[in-house]
């Protein structure tokens, strides 16, 4: 038991290894889960229905949400944990989780790309998008056209990765806004590429 507990935590594959009757072991499976979540790939499937065991599970790997039933995919508490512990579970949620402000929030505050999950209604939510892009500028991307001209979204932004100047909108890379080219530029020189004529 101890020794298959311990291999479990060191790589969660370890646990299809383990015996049928270990396997179906809810607290044995559940201390594996507990220790490392990519065990939960590897549970027997209905204790993969587990709430409690998922809820271990995306405690320490929020990814480990892909293999929950869709049930629990939908589960806002499940969500939570998950997207707290690493913002890009959100892809693993079901909609109406996608769609939950504070859910939303939390992933993208976690992992800034988690914006290209989000449903769309958030993705031109200002304060959302404005998380995301101070998390990792690249997630502009992922923002609703409508948010592309935001100038102080965009300084934001590109202060935070200068390859986000390559997704803002065509009219903030004109001379007149100079402040977007300079961020980027200031970063990494090459990006004077993305940048129009006009502010060079």
């Amino acid at each position: 038991f101890e020794a298959m507990l311990y291999a479990a935590r060191q790589a969660g594959q370890a646990l299809r290894l383990a015996s049928r009757r270990l396997r179906a072991n809810r607290d044995f499976v559940r201390q594996c889960c507990a220790a490392n979540g990519a065990c939960l790939a590897y549970a027997p499937e209905p204790l993969r229905r587990d709430r409690e065991l998922v809820l271990d599970s995306v405690a320490h790997d929020g990814l480990a949400l892909e293999f929950a039933p869709p049930e629990l995919k939908d589960d806002r508490e499940v969500g939570l944990t998950a997207c707290t512990q690493n913002g890009l579970a959100l892809q693993h949620c079901l909609a109406s989780i996608a769609g939950d402000r504070e859910v939303v929030l939390q992933a993208v505050r976690q992992n800034g790309l988690a914006l290209n999950f989000v449903a769309w209604e958030l993705a031109g939510d200002l304060e959302v998008v404005t998380e995301a892009v101070k998390q990792d500028g690249v997630a502009l991307q992922f923002a609703q056209k409508k948010l592309l001209g935001n100038r102080p979204l965009v300084l934001l932004a590109v202060a935070s990765s200068w390859h986000a100047v390559k997704f803002c909108a065509p009219e903030l890379r004109h001379k007149d806004f100079v402040d977007v080219a300079l961020t980027a530029v200031s970063q990494h020189g090459p990006a004077l590429e993305f940048v129009g004529p006009n502010a060079q």
